[in-house]
């Protein structure tokens, strides 16, 4: 449990606000009041992130998880766990996805398919920015699979189409070459091109730069404009 914070500020106004709060929820659960410790513990994860670490969060919102499934409230302890997860897509990924992935679970087992998209979205979307194409693709995998289940058909071709995407992703990550290419794969480079003679043509003449454009061949050269005989009287 956290210490108050003697100081002034905002930062330790809440400060003291969660640890009230961690004391209110522990009493609310003391007399079996689940719900509303719930509540103070998800209010206590939204807090930590601005005056806690990433570990406080998910502690929060495991416990907050947990007293939502007591409560017999399992898609609110599934969103609230969604929410908290959505605070840590850059502190801590990987913890990001396992709150994902436990909202998920929660849902499922309390068969409720149909409200697991936004968080299968999101852990697949943390992994997309890890490039971790292979763990995507997984998940985009099993949320087709979820999708059958819910018989949401429309989100199922999307979440098989996800799949191949970073299937073909991590296919390309894999087959970088890491060493040096084969001769017959190297490139002799690019080919030198000389510069222009423009600017010293101009500086040793005092003038305009003579056209660098190469001459037009005689077949394709033009006769000129064609002289256009003058009206019969």
């Amino acid at each position: 449990m956290l210490t108050a914070d003697p100081g002034g500020g905002t930062i330790g106004r809440k400060r003291d606000a969660m640890i009230a709060l961690e004391k209110c929820a522990h009493a609310n659960a003391q007399t079996g009041d689940d719900w509303h410790a719930a509540r103070c513990l998800e209010q206590c994860a939204s807090l930590a992130k601005d005056v806690g670490t990433p570990a406080n969060i998910v502690d929060y919102a495991e416990r907050a998880r947990d007293a939502y499934a007591l409560a017999n409230r399992q898609q609110r302890g599934a969103e609230a766990v969604g929410k908290i997860a959505s605070f840590l897509d850059e502190l801590d990924p990987d913890a990001a996805c396992r709150l994902y992935d436990s909202a998920v679970r929660l849902l499922e087992d309390d068969d409720k398919h149909i409200y697991c998209a936004d968080f299968y979205r999101g852990a697949a979307a943390v992994r997309v920015r890890q490039e971790r194409f292979d763990e995507a693709a997984q998940l985009m995998m099993r949320f087709g699979a979820c999708c059958d289940v819910a018989g949401s058909v429309n989100s199922q071709r999307k979440a098989y189409l996800s799949a191949i995407v970073a299937t073909l992703l991590a296919d390309d990550e894999f087959q970088e070459p890491q060493g040096p290419a084969p001769r017959w794969v190297r490139s002799a480079g690019p080919t030198a091109t000389p510069a222009p003679q423009a600017c010293r043509f101009a500086d040793a003449r005092g003038g305009a730069a003579p056209s660098t454009r190469a001459p037009t061949p005689r077949c394709l050269r033009s006769a000129g404009p064609t002289a256009t005989p003058a009206p019969q009287a």
